[in-house]
């Protein structure tokens, strides 16, 4: 059975088995013949039956570059003393002018608590951070960046412009949206209930 990267007229895109789409009234298969294959523009043909290479499953692929992605920015930020968990949470307090509470911390990166605490905390050394009562939840911490932790944010999201630049520049506009569509319909699948 061959997958399909299926981009509609509309512009988004979709994975559907080879040779049928879902109809967007009822979400009823609906077979279609090479020529609507061909007038609806199909991008990527991936079969995910193949057995016989590990390299040429996407699964893998995505992991193997998840993992060079994250070895690349770890020797990016090794210089200024920074973790990819520390930029993480630096980025997502940056988004929030109130801080966040630690609690949202770990879900938003995806990290287990003990980790996302041991970060803060030496974050919390380093001047980076203040660890505050939230005046909502007299129970809960509100993290919130510090003068220092606002420079040191905005120095590694002028780094991450600059390498993203570099990394993504051989991609089209077109492909990187593509890629930012499949990965977003892929997360939405995995998501965990709740």
């Amino acid at each position: 059975m061959k997958i399909w990267l299926w981009e509609t007229p509309t512009g988004s895109a979709e994975w559907v088995r080879e040779g049928w789409a879902s109809r967007p009234a009822r979400g009823w298969p609906v077979l279609l013949d090479n020529d609507a294959c061909a007038r609806n523009k199909v991008c990527m043909s991936i079969d995910q039956t193949r057995t016989d290479s590990l390299d040429d499953a996407l699964a893998w692929r995505i992991t193997r570059a998840a993992r060079l992605l994250r070895i690349h920015l770890s020797q990016v930020l090794r210089p200024l003393g920074v973790s990819p968990e520390q930029f993480y949470l630096l980025f997502r307090l940056h988004e929030s002018d109130e801080g966040c509470t630690q609690a949202n911390l770990v879900d938003s990166s995806l990290g287990d608590r003990p980790n996302v605490s041991r970060q803060l905390g030496s974050m919390e050394r380093l001047g980076w951070i203040v660890r505050r009562t939230d005046p909502d939840d007299r129970r809960s911490k509100r993290v919130v960046l510090t003068p220092a932790g606002r420079e040191i944010t905005d120095q590694l999201l002028g780094l991450a412009v600059e390498e993203r630049l570099r990394l993504f520049g051989g991609l089209s506009p077109q492909a990187l949206d593509g890629l930012h569509q499949a990965l977003s319909q892929l997360e939405r699948q995995l998501a965990l209930p709740g």
